[in-house]
This record gives C-alpha cells, structure tokens and sequence, in this order.
C-alpha cells in the first residue's frame, strides 16, 4: 500500500460503478468541504494498464475534485482483485453515503457474479445477514416501475415485494398507484395482492377487487378488503374480530376466500 498524489487525468472511474446517480447538493457540499480543509480521506486506486489508475473506493471525492477544477488527488494504491474492489466499493458506500436499495441490488448481484460466491458467503463478506442479500436478489427481479420507486425511496422494499406478486401488469400498476398515493403499510398492500391472487386462482383476475383512489387532491382514505363481502373498506370502521381456526376456516370458506 503507497501513499501518493496523482494526476486527476491519470485516474479512470469505476468501470462498474454502484451509483445509478450522484445527488448534486451533497456532491457540492463535499466539493465545499475538500476546497476548505482539504480531502481527509485519500481515495484508494489500483493499476489500470500501463500508467493508468483504476477508482476502487473514493469516486464521490474524485467528481469532488473534478468539480472544483482540481489536477492532482491524494492516492492509496493498492494492488486488488476484481472481487476484492468489489467488496471494498461496495463497504465504504454502505458506511460513508448511503445507496439506495436497487443500487445495493446491483452491487451484491455484481458480486455475486465476480465470486461466484452464493448468499451465505457474500452476508459473511459484507457482515449483513443473508435475508438481507436474498432480498437484495429478489429486487433485481421486480418489474421495472417498482425497480425505479424503490430506487427513490417512494416505495418501501417489503411492499414492492409484495406488488411483484401481482402479474397482470394494470392491476399491479393500480396497487402501485394507491399504494403510493394512499402510504398503505405492506400489510394492507398484501390484502389487496391476496384478493387479487384469489379471483385469479378462480380464474377470474378482471374482477379482482381494488381499493378506490379517489378524486386528485383528496385526503386518499386506507382501505381494506372486507373478510366476507370483499368491498373496498375505510379501515376506522372495521371491526377486529377474533376467531378460533375452525371458525376462520368456516367464515372463509362461506365467503368464498
């Protein structure tokens, strides 16, 4: 490991790099603090080619510098396998700066693939557990409009999970709709799923219930399916009622569920 200053033209960014985008105000408060103090934290690189250098941990504060029109950045070089870079991005973004939860997709897929590693290795590489890197996984396998709501963070991981049951692409796309509108907890989110995924076991997915949306510019009310009449329901005026299993398995199947 040497420590050194290198010219910013020498230096390549990450060829696969985690970030789907950088968000600007934070990249120009990080360019204010490097051209008041200084960089505190050298980025790390490694060879790339003949007198080139690869970013393996440290591209914010490398776009910092190109921001603020800078030649030179202070360096660790190190010598890294691709799955050594791998692991050592994707740990400093997780510590320093957040990623999103698709970005975090992308990386432990990226990984993955580098290793060959399977999901109880890379939770012991990266000190998560492996529910976490499994559902990590199952989000690089979501439909496109839950990836990208996901990715800004106006859709909770669990209730994208839970919408990605759904197939029929406009009723998925209405849950989606309601679910943001509404701020449904995933709870709610899967009655609905679970109504649609019975009338579609029925063989009749068109009439699948659905919450109503209402109007634009309206107080969106929380719905919930009635256990026995299935309607679309205020959920302050729904009874709780508690029920042995037979019991349940009685009102269900009178039901129809």
């Amino acid at each position: 490991m040497i420590l050194m200053k290198i010219l910013m033209c020498e230096i390549e960014p990450p060829a696969k790099a985690h970030r789907l985008e950088m968000d600007e105000p934070r990249m120009w408060e990080l360019a204010d603090s490097i051209r008041d103090v200084g960089l505190l934290n050298p980025i790390i690189v490694r060879q790339h080619g003949a007198s080139g250098y690869e970013i393996i941990a440290g591209h914010r504060r490398y776009i910092a510098h190109q921001m603020l029109n800078l030649t030179e950045i202070d360096c660790i070089l190190r010598t890294a396998t691709d799955a050594q870079t791998e692991i050592e991005r994707f740990t400093e973004n997780l510590q320093r700066d957040d990623l999103s939860p698709m970005e975090e997709a992308i990386a432990v897929t990226r990984l993955a693939e580098e290793t060959q590693a399977d999901a109880t290795s890379i939770a012991h590489q990266l000190r998560r557990s492996e529910s976490w890197v499994r559902q990590r996984f199952d989000l690089m396998a979501l439909p496109q409009e839950l990836k990208d709501n996901v990715h800004t963070k106006h859709l909770p991981v669990s209730t994208a999970l839970v919408l990605a049951r759904v197939s029929d692409d406009a009723h998925r796309a209405y849950l989606l709709d309601y679910a943001l509108k509404s701020g449904a907890s995933a709870s709610v989110i899967r009655t609905w799923v679970g109504e649609w995924e019975l009338a579609a076991q029925a063989g009749n997915a068109d009439t699948a219930p659905k919450p109503v949306i209402g109007a634009p510019m309206k107080e969106i009310i929380i719905q919930i399916p009635c256990y026995t009449c299935h309607e679309p329901t205020d959920h302050r005026e729904m009874a709780i009622v508690r029920l042995c299993r037979a019991c349940a398995g009685m009102v269900a199947e009178q039901s129809g569920r």
